[in-house]
């Protein structure tokens, strides 16, 4: 006896059914293929799928990370913005890509970029979310090596003139505000004009060089230190009142006229130079009155003899 026909709405359910298990299949293949890795996340953000590239970006088996949230995978300090972008997702927005840090199961941190949207189940309801992510790493590292040449003085390596400008500012906004004291400084370099014609323009490269070099290793992380003009540098101290900032200015000078320097014919010379430390006083309302304070100290102390760091009052 002959089987009879399946109803007609259960034929077509199985059609759906194959129709769906052939997507499916065919969007497991299209993810292998990628080399960005694809992620799917149920409605409670947890993985269900990602695809071979997470081997491959991370170091992880795709079968690993089932079960678990994007947010267990990333470093602590980005965990907030992961998850608030997965949580924009599930609701259905369309937020801005992501960008954070993620481990590597061998060690180190990875950067990724991700995309993702919400992907509604046959009947219209929300049914997961599909992430598209890609390793940036490289990118990351291009944009700070821009960023850092944007703000830093190529043959002395450090801060430029743009960059003090954009921080001084603010800076004395903060001291102003909190109370906290604050240092600026100006230095010369002093007679670098006729150490350049005597000795010539690579031994005064080799002086900035040495200055500047000199000047990173003796301040402290929040200290700043820019070259504002030829031999000009200025140097900004938060939290710091002028004589203590003045220690470190004096390694600094100390340091720089004990070194040998090489000039023409390979005679040794060796160069000195001045500093005028001001503190931020209530009268300074502007970044040139610190500017001003200082540079009226620097010519006294040049008045004075030169090779010296001298703190106003």
């Amino acid at each position: 006896m002959e089987d009879a026909p399946l109803p007609s709405d259960a034929s077509e359910l199985q059609a759906v059914q194959r129709a769906l298990e052939a997507a499916e299949a065919r969007f497991r293949d299209l993810t292998e293929l990628s080399p960005d890795l694809i992620a799917r996340l149920d409605l409670e953000g947890r993985f269900t799928f990602a695809s071979g590239a997470l081997n491959r970006i991370l170091g992880l088996e795709p079968v690993s990370v089932l079960g678990r949230r994007p947010t267990e995978l990333v470093v602590p300090e980005d965990a907030a913005a992961v998850q608030a972008f997965q949580d924009a997702l599930l609701k259905g927005e369309a937020p801005a890509p992501a960008r954070f840090r993620v481990h590597h199961a061998q060690g180190g941190v990875v950067w990724l970029e991700a995309r993702g949207t919400r992907v509604h189940g046959p009947a219209g309801a929300p049914a997961e979310v599909v992430l598209l992510s890609r390793d940036i790493t490289d990118l990351k590292a291009l944009e700070a090596i821009l960023e850092q040449e944007g703000t830093r003085d190529e043959l002395t390596g450090l801060h430029n003139r743009r960059y003090l400008m954009e921080r001084l500012e603010p800076a004395l906004r903060s001291a102003k505000r909190y109370g906290h004291p604050l240092s600026f400084c100006l230095c010369d370099l002093d007679r670098f004009k006729a150490v350049n014609e005597e000795h010539g323009r690579a031994a005064g490269d080799e002086i900035l060089k040495a200055f500047g070099f000199i000047a990173r290793k003796e301040l402290r992380a929040e200290d700043l230190a820019a070259r504002y003009g030829g031999d000009e540098f200025a140097f900004l101290f938060p939290f710091i009142p002028a004589q203590d900032a003045a220690i470190s200015l004096e390694r600094i000078r100390e340091r720089l006229r004990a070194k040998d320097f090489c000039g023409r014919a390979d005679e040794l010379f060796r160069v000195t130079a001045t500093f005028g430390v001001t503190n931020l006083e209530p009268g300074h309302a502007h970044p040139r009155d610190l500017f001003e304070a200082a540079d009226r100290v620097l010519f006294h102390a040049k008045d004075l003899g030169r090779d010296w760091v001298l703190v106003e009052g």
